[in-house]
């Protein structure tokens, strides 16, 4: 061990990391993650965007939430680390499309915190993911919500097993450029609980990277309940708000 820390130390001052954000070289802090100050400065404007409990919006100065108030989600509570047009974002594109695996620490630190403020690592039963189609996972090789989920357990302490409750029945179209109405439409019966006897009762949550309209995550939590589930949780990365900005974030998936 202490070898190794010598070797990085010594590869660090040749070197430099680059930010896992954005790429700045950047020195790393005592967990060993390299966080230039500017995304520093970022990610704590961005844990500071007040939002719904209830449905991970992005709410105003007084707290309230136009959306919940016209359309009930159907899950209980949700917390996100911030919104994606963040360095968040940045993060979660490393993560998806480039391999950027030595994000997930501090993604996880970022979405454990939100978990621990909201009272709900203690309050659940059972944590899980969206699921992606085989064929997706396999192109990508992995599937970042299930590794997400598992990370905050982790790093979390949350004493609930991450469990793969769900299956996408079908290979669903990209989200990316629909409308709210055609998102719901596009994963409305795409999951099924794969052993409901695991579900009935359960207090779950329920991870993903981004959310959007959270069409993806309300039908996951819909065929959980319907299998029995008592409440379900949802918990993401970042909430990319509907608009130009989702659209054209390439990521937002639900």
């Amino acid at each position: 061990m202490i070898v190794n820390t010598l070797v990085h130390s010594l590869l660090d001052l040749a070197l430099p990391p680059g930010c896992v954000c954005c790429g700045t070289p950047t020195e790393r802090d005592a967990a060993g993650l390299a966080v230039c100050p500017a995304c520093r400065e970022g990610l704590a404007a961005a844990a500071a965007t007040p939002f719904c409990r209830r449905c991970g919006r992005t709410v105003g100065p007084y707290g309230s939430c136009g959306h919940c108030s016209r359309h009930s989600p159907p899950f209980q509570a949700a917390v996100r680390a911030g919104p994606y047009d963040s360095p968040l974002g940045a993060m979660i594109r490393a993560l998806k499309y480039r391999d950027g695996l030595h994000t997930l620490p501090l993604l996880a630190d970022l979405v454990s915190a939100r978990l621990h403020q909201a009272n709900l690592l203690a309050e659940i039963d059972l944590v899980t993911f969206v699921p992606l189609h085989w064929r997706r996972c396999w192109r990508r090789g992995f599937n970042q919500a299930s590794l997400l989920a598992r990370a905050v357990r982790r790093r979390g302490g949350a004493t609930a097993q991450v469990v793969r409750l769900l299956s996408r029945t079908r290979d669903t179209p990209p989200q990316v450029g629909l409308s709210a109405t055609d998102r719901r439409e596009n994963v409305r019966g795409a999951f099924r609980v794969r052993r409901p006897e695991q579900v009935k009762g359960r207090r779950i949550l329920l991870m993903d990277d981004v959310m959007t309209t959270g069409a993806t995550v309300g039908e996951c939590a819909r065929v959980l309940r319907r299998a029995g589930a008592a409440q379900v949780a949802v918990a993401v990365a970042a909430v990319a708000e509907s608009g130009p900005m989702a659209v054209a974030s390439g990521a937002a998936v639900g």
